[in-house]
């Protein structure tokens, strides 16, 4: 019964269940290899509209110059804010194409429009200029709208009555933009309809043409990622305000435009930006590490959120950029784009008193570690003889017991805690399930993502490979620059005892801890102190 785990998914097929499905939830299936077949988890929320748009301001405050992914000779323009708002457009447009189900859905261009005359003295002096280069009233009249402020363009996907913008759509809010261009505007744009997803890309490939950016192109799609998370997190969104420099000829186009995402690609990052929890589970997971257990996670994260600190107050978040892209590899492009969303510093925040969100999926599609109940930790427990008894670490157990649920009945999810329990359980106290299966070496593998659709009829998504463009991607976010890129930003050296600082017992909160300890026992013994299967007895 024994077998060996191959993780063979790791992206999730969007467009077709964008195309045959409704608003509905989602599950995921783990197949441990046991006699009954696959194992369910239970449905996930999928995120497809808001009620509310989003709204962003500009700022100097964090990332006031682009670094580059590369060591740079001379400082470059950031446009980082532009990337953003254009991706905003890029991902919601491809939304409502997908989901469009009457001519209410749609993406429609408002009356607000950045300005793109010729402004002369103080009313000049109030704008951000932007070179877009263009000579297409169409693409003029697209950047237009994208930069104006306030709202130049909306999307919208009715249902029932009700108006819902996608989860990426976002405006700016007290920023005013002046374009420069190279067409004569006609008098009349009304016969201008928004473009669609693809030739909004080809726009927004151009913009980073004419600056020579196209690696800020690929961060600021990362940003766009983190963009449905800033609700969840309780955090505005706040980009770089934009600063033009001369074009120096860094040959960025022939270095990264293989890297940008097609319009055919997008709906997989889509579900990956959009599945609840998801995105945050990612950066929050981060912070843990195997060897911790539960009454040890405060001791464990205080002093790294201590040594973050200083950084954050100073607003320089290079350095912490670096640390988790180094930390966490897979996941360097989120928390690069947390950072030009201006997210990071409220992800330190939440991480004082919040566990990070458990999602088997993510751990997957990411190739990167949360939980001690990931695949790669299932392995036969060791038994340990100790005064005549047999005994397990508990933490085994706990990866038993979920393991042999075949039902999903009583431990249908991972427990919430990602930090294993300390200690070690007999076996004759486990549960009938946990001795059957002790001797084998049951480990769960990745099978599939189910799409529940409004028919009741299910869709099975095995993932999808990029063949020869990336050969050897196992990761959703491996399009997106890797940590030997991220990693390459340029700062001061940061020594390890400028990063170290003393706590005192005033100032530790062991609330994590026992957050991480009442989730750990909660999931084996309920609210009523006994276990599942001793509910019967």
């Amino acid at each position: 019964m024994a077998c060996v785990a191959i993780l063979v998914s790791s992206r999730n097929q969007l467009a077709s269940f964008l195309q045959q499905c409704e608003d509905s939830p989602q599950q995921n299936a783990f197949s441990p290899r046991i006699p009954r077949g696959y194992r369910v988890r239970q449905k996930e929320s999928f995120v497809l509209g808001r009620v509310l748009k989003m709204t962003c301001t500009l700022s100097a405050d964090y990332i006031r110059d682009w670094t580059g992914f590369q060591p740079l000779q001379e400082p470059v323009g950031n446009y980082l804010c532009v990337f953003v708002l254009g991706w905003s457009y890029i991902l919601s447009a491809r939304m409502v194409a997908l989901r469009r189900t009457t001519t209410d859905d749609k993406v429609v261009y408002i009356n607000n429009h950045a300005q793109w005359g010729r402004l002369q003295g103080t009313e000049a002096s109030n704008y951000l200029d932007l070179d877009i280069g263009s000579n297409d009233v169409a693409e003029v009249r697209w950047w237009a709208a994208i930069l104006a402020e306030g709202r130049g363009w909306k999307a919208t996907l009715t249902r029932d009555g009700k108006q819902y913008y996608p989860p990426w759509e976002c405006h700016l809010d007290g920023s005013l933009f002046r374009l420069w261009h190279c067409v004569h505007i006609p008098p009349s744009t009304s016969v201008f309809e928004p473009p669609s997803a693809a030739d909004a890309h080809e726009y927004l490939c151009n913009f980073a043409q004419l600056h020579d950016a196209f690696d800020q192109l690929i961060g600021a799609f990362a940003a766009t990622i983190t963009l449905p998370s800033h609700n969840r997190f309780g955090a505005s969104i706040t980009l770089p305000k934009p600063i033009n420099r001369p074009r120096l000829g860094r040959n960025t186009e022939s270095i990264y435009t293989t890297q940008i995402p097609t319009t055919t690609e997008l709906p997989h990052f889509m579900a990956l930006s959009c599945t609840s929890g998801l995105v945050a589970s990612r950066l929050l997971a981060s912070f843990w590490e195997p060897d911790i257990p539960c009454n040890l996670a405060s001791q464990w994260l205080t002093p790294m959120r201590e040594a973050a600190s200083p950084f954050i107050h100073s607003k320089n978040i290079h350095p912490i950029i670096i640390a988790m892209s180094q930390h966490r590899p897979n996941i360097a492009s989120i928390w690069l784009g947390s950072a030009i969303t201006g997210l990071l510093p409220r992800v330190f925040e939440v991480s004082r008193s919040f566990l990070p969100t458990v999602c088997s999926e993510a751990a997957v599609w990411t190739s990167s570690p949360q939980s001690f109940m990931d695949p790669q930790y299932h392995h036969m427990a060791p038994v340990k003889n100790i005064d005549g008894l047999d005994m397990i670490p508990r933490e085994d157990e706990f990866r038993l017991l979920f393991i042999t649920d075949e039902d999903s009945q009583a431990y249908g999810n991972p427990p919430i805690s990602p930090y294993p329990p300390f200690g070690l359980v007999n076996v004759q106290n486990t549960s009938l399930g946990v001795r059957l299966h002790l001797p084998c070496d049951h480990r769960p593998e990745y099978h599939s993502w189910e799409w529940v659709c409004e028919n009741g009829k299910g869709l099975s998504d095995f993932g999808m490979s990029y063949g020869l463009k990336l050969p050897k991607a196992t990761s959703i976010v491996d399009i997106l620059p890797s940590a030997s890129i991220v990693t390459a930003i340029t700062i001061p050296p940061v020594s390890g005892a400028s990063l170290v600082q003393p706590i005192t017992d005033q100032e530790f909160d062991e609330s994590v801890s026992e957050i991480a300890t009442r989730n750990l026992f909660s999931w084996t013994f309920f609210a009523e102190g006994v276990r599942a299967e001793e509910k019967v007895l």
